[in-house]
């Protein structure tokens, strides 16, 4: 699986899967306000952003933003509900890691909503671990739980 770079030119793109995804998950339509803020995660310094799949209209993709001196944030990750299970998650992820490591960062962390499973044992299996840390997601329900891989 390749991942390619992506630019701001493929943000309309990315929040339509990031929105399908999450309509995937919950079985619902994300609230109205969940396309503002996708959009504006895409307004912090962004390390990577990696897209997978269709040379026009990308299959997934994983955004990586500046968080800390040493940390980055893997802040969106998604791939097209008809196209999950053929390892683009796994490869998004992979890149995520690499390119966070390759800017001189210590960590990359990443939030996901307790629950999600599926999602947990991707990052479990590429070397994540839970923090202890959490918080309240702003639309509510299961809070967000942090976790982190540290670079070697």
């Amino acid at each position: 699986m390749t991942i390619r770079s992506g630019s701001l030119a493929d943000e309309d793109a990315c929040v339509d899967i990031w929105l399908d995804a999450l309509e995937a998950r919950d079985g619902s339509l994300p609230p109205a306000s969940s396309r503002d803020r996708a959009h504006a995660k895409f307004r912090q310094p962004i390390v990577r952003l990696g897209l997978a799949g269709g040379t026009s209209t990308p299959d997934g993709f994983a955004l990586t933003v500046h968080c800390t001196d040493e940390a980055a944030l893997l802040e969106l990750i998604a791939v097209r509900p008809k196209v999950t299970q053929r390892g683009s998650g796994g490869a998004l992820l992979d890149d995520a890691v690499a390119a966070a490591a390759s800017s001189g960062y210590l960590c990359l962390d990443l939030w996901v909503r307790r629950g999600n499973d599926r999602a947990v044992a991707l990052y479990r299996s590429r070397g994540f671990s839970p923090t202890g840390e959490h918080e309240a997601h702003p639309l509510g329900g299961e809070p967000m739980l942090r976790y982190r891989t540290v670079f070697v």
